[in-house]
């Protein structure tokens, strides 16, 4: 008897547990699904920049865009000098593909600071290809 009330309790616990990772994720994804990342923010849309691009209370920096950690932890980032690099965060479209486009090149970047505990991030609202 003692054996069934464990066996049981076991079971409503693993099932309890396997429902909570459903849960948690928004949108009804698995919460492994989920980027952790705040690329996915719904209010935040990169943009190349343009004579109309709103500008006004954004940061202007300029630098090499490049990945910063390693492998498999890696994260987009923008390199201004030998110390001074921004994490970057943009909406999926700038993260998944207009990056890997712009790796490696010189660019600036108009976006807002956010600071985190690990590294100083740059939301990204516009970015320009530099000339050298």
């Amino acid at each position: 008897m003692k054996n069934l009330v464990y066996i049981v309790l076991m079971g409503l616990l693993a099932a309890s547990c396997a429902s909570s990772d459903k849960k948690s994720a928004p949108n009804n994804q698995a919460a492994s699904d989920v980027q952790p990342t705040a690329a996915l923010q719904d209010s935040l849309v990169t943009q190349a920049f343009s004579a109309a691009a709103d500008t006004v209370g954004l940061t202007k920096v300029t630098g090499q865009l490049n990945y910063t950690g390693n492998e498999p932890f890696t994260r987009p980032a923008l390199f201004v000098s030998g110390s001074e690099a921004y994490v970057l965060i943009g909406d999926q479209t700038f993260m998944s593909e207009t990056f890997n486009e712009l790796n490696g090149k010189r660019v600036t970047i108009y976006g807002k600071m956010k600071k985190s505990k690990n590294a100083a991030e740059l939301e990204v609202h516009y970015y320009k290809l530099s000339e050298q």
